[in-house]
């Protein structure tokens, strides 16, 4: 168990800097939570600038924290709301011509949702790639975030657009 109640599941994702878990607390539902690799510094930047966007169309922030105890000990994390679904590749995998286009659609129409949101309050998601879009098991039914069929993840890279302005 970490800080705050959460209880890691598998890991469900690595990068460079962290690992990201499926994750779950007590009345708290379930969250990705993205754990910093050794010597890692980072996160408390990602989760200012995920506390500073009203999410709809992407993962909002739930809790940040550094662990205590164990062998993670020491090191930050980020909790954020959990989305279901698989990479855009993985979903891909297996689709014809018109399915391919289907999903381009789709994923076109989610990842443009959120960066519309994004830019609006003035962030840069600096990192939008494949494994970076996560596709619903099915199309989206409307043109609202609860119905999305695709959402733009991981704001690790994200910086603020008058922050860049000033450096």
């Amino acid at each position: 168990m970490l800080a705050a109640g959460w209880h890691l599941g598998a890991p469900i994702g690595e990068g460079a800097s962290s690992v990201v878990y499926r994750a779950r607390a007590e009345g708290r539902g379930e969250v990705a939570l993205k754990v910093a690799k050794a010597g890692v510094d980072w996160l408390g930047r990602e989760a200012a600038v995920l506390a500073s966007v009203d999410r709809r169309w992407g993962p909002s922030l739930v809790d940040v924290g550094v662990v205590p105890a164990g062998d993670l000990a020491g090191r930050a994390f980020l909790a954020t709301t959990w989305v279901e679904g698989a990479p855009v590749l993985e979903a891909a995998r297996g689709r014809d011509g018109a399915g391919r286009e289907a999903l381009a659609l789709v994923v076109a129409h989610g990842v443009a949702r959120g960066l519309e949101e994004l830019h609006a309050a003035g962030v840069r998601h600096g990192d939008v790639k494949p494994a970076n879009v996560l596709v619903a098991s099915g199309p989206p039914t409307r043109d609202v975030a609860e119905a999305r069929g695709a959402t733009l993840i991981d704001l690790g890279l994200a910086t603020r657009l008058a922050d860049e302005a000033r450096g």
